[in-house]
């Protein structure tokens, strides 16, 4: 922030405005004065040019909470490390969900004082549990290959504004009793009481879509044991078993878990907790070496159940099903009607009987049916095997939705798209656009479409690094248009010249605003080209209305 105010570019002034607006700083004051005002703040020069310029906009909420207290503060695209002298925060962005901050906290001895695993341990045992997150005995990495045993809070938490001070009120009564030794008294929360609204929505809250057979063997068999820690975990916030599971799935989802020979039968119900992630960092358990590059999600706390066996399954399948291949099956609502699912503890029927809650129907998918919003975010994901799915059942009709009067009004005053045409496999220097959408009187190219079935998040954080988003740019640049990557999950948003994103949309959970993102898009691309090519639509200004 050394440069003259007046050579901010607008991305920097809107960064020093939240900023500003952080700090409690007038936003409406003359840039310089603005500058002034955020470098003199605690920790506003922090928050202004120390953070990661790609830092996700989820973990920028609490890096710039945690630059306004005392300490060492470094971040990267999808991390935060803070230090203090009486805690390590490590904040990290929690794959496979939407909004969702995985955090780390290990309290810390005075200077000169260690503590044996024994004391740490012992100490953890008597303390109250939090409203949210698990109070457990953590191992604090401090360099290379040394750790140290320490008191952790682990929590996951919603990302909102007022993050920082609920992680913040949450902790302080453990690191008073710790550096004490007593028993931490936490107070009613201010921030958050009980943990909302920063808990993460229980799976069998979220309406599903879909019914899977997800595959294992007998290592990753479930013991009790394991399944009480899965219990404990979802009813602190925090989802932490992962499974391999199919790219086309959707968070809610019901899965059954079939697990091969000996026993090749379910034996387990639970739900998709997250969207799908790609990693190719997670070791599988199995009894077979399996390739480490594959699709995973978190699961709610499965429900055991009595084993519903492979020739059950085939009778209801009408006869035929072969279970090869990648994890996730698709179990069309057919199938899963012919089933009787039992609980294998007659106690936890009730819970079986809210995990197990497959769709009666293919929901959203009807052609027949009038085109609705709720209809579009409904398509489920096993209707959605290919891309052609994709283009046919979420690409044409979100174009159909921008022409939809129910679209909000733009600044201009206009509504959905009136003249719009829609070609497919368009075809430019670097390949075939899989659409290009040609806006206004007469019509021009105003923005590329890129359709895929499920695209990974980079492991960097950053789409930058996607060969889905590669090419997209490219054909954005053969056309010198905007463009909108489109998969079954989300719609990444991408203006002219810029190499990431400025927005994405879940479509499980889109807005008439979102769609009304899209078709501005669209405005924008043909008014570039409109300037471009000095051409005007039906009599309106070069410059568009």
């Amino acid at each position: 922030m050394h440069s003259s105010p007046d050579a901010l570019d607008e991305p920097t002034v809107s960064r020093l405005k939240d900023v500003a607006q952080q700090l409690l700083i007038d936003t409406e004051l003359p840039v310089d004065e603005l500058v002034d005002a955020v470098v003199a703040a605690p920790g506003g020069e922090r928050m202004l040019v120390m953070s990661d310029e790609t830092l996700d906009r989820k973990l920028r909420v609490i890096f710039d909470g945690l630059a306004r207290e005392g300490g060492y503060l470094d971040s990267g695209v999808d991390w935060i490390e803070f230090l203090s002298l009486d805690a390590h925060i490590v904040v990290r962005l929690k794959p496979g969900f939407d909004n969702v901050l995985s955090l780390d906290a290990y309290l810390l001895c005075d200077e000169g004082v260690e503590a044996t695993r024994s004391e740490v341990a012992a100490w953890v045992a008597v303390q109250p549990q939090p409203v949210l997150g698990m109070l457990l005995l953590g191992e604090r990495h401090i360099g290379g290959a040394e750790s140290e045993p320490a008191p952790m809070l682990t929590l996951d938490l919603r990302a909102d504004g007022v993050m920082s001070e609920f992680v913040f009120e949450l902790l302080t009564p453990y690191v008073t009793a710790w550096v004490s030794r007593s028993v931490a008294r936490p107070e009613p929360l201010a921030f958050g009481l009980e943990g909302e609204p920063y808990r993460v929505r229980r799976a069998t809250l979220i309406e599903p879509n879909n019914t899977w057979l997800v595959l294992a063997s007998e290592p990753s068999y479930l013991s009790e044991e394991a399944l009480l820690e899965t219990r404990r975990a979802e009813d602190a916030g925090i989802y932490d078993l992962m499974w391999t599971a199919p790219k086309n799935g959707q968070a809610g989802d019901v899965c059954l878990i079939y697990f091969a020979a000996p026993r090749s039968a379910v034996h387990f119900v639970a739900r998709l907790a997250s969207q799908p992630f790609w990693s190719a960092d997670i070791d599988a358990t199995s009894e077979h070496g399996i390739d480490r590059h594959q699709w995973w999600a978190y699961l709610s706390p499965p429900v055991e159940v009595e084993p519903v066996t492979i020739g059950v399954l085939r009778a209801a399948f009408g006869g035929y099903l072969t279970l090869k291949g990648r994890s996730g099956h698709y179990v069309p609502p057919r199938v899963t009607a012919q089933l009787s699912i039992r609980s294998r503890d007659e106690a936890r029927q009730s819970e079986l009987n809210d995990v197990f809650q497959p769709p009666s129907s293919a929901r959203g998918a009807a052609a027949t049916e009038p085109l609705t919003l709720e209809g579009w975010r409904s398509v489920p994901g096993g209707l959605l095997p290919l891309e052609a799915k994709v283009s046919e059942l979420v690409v044409l009709p979100l174009i159909d939705l921008m022409t939809s009067p129910l679209v909000p009004r733009d600044n201009n005053g206009r509504a959905g798209l009136t003249s719009v045409e829609v070609v497919a496999e368009y075809p430019v220097s670097s390949g075939f656009v899989d659409f290009v959408l040609n806006a206004g009187t007469p019509p021009v190219e105003a923005l590329a479409i890129e359709v895929k079935l499920a695209t990974p998040r980079p492991s960097s954080g950053s789409w930058r690094d996607s060969a889905d988003f590669q090419q997209l740019l490219r054909y954005m640049r053969d056309l010198g248009t905007p463009g909108l990557l489109v998969d079954m999950h989300r719609l990444l948003l991408v203006r002219p010249d810029a190499d990431q994103p400025f927005r994405e949309i879940i479509r499980s959970s889109a807005t008439w605003d979102d769609v009304a993102a899209v078709r501005d898009l669209v405005y924008e691309g043909r008014s570039a080209a409109v300037r471009a090519d000095a051409t005007d639509f039906g009599g309106e200004p070069v410059g568009g209305r």
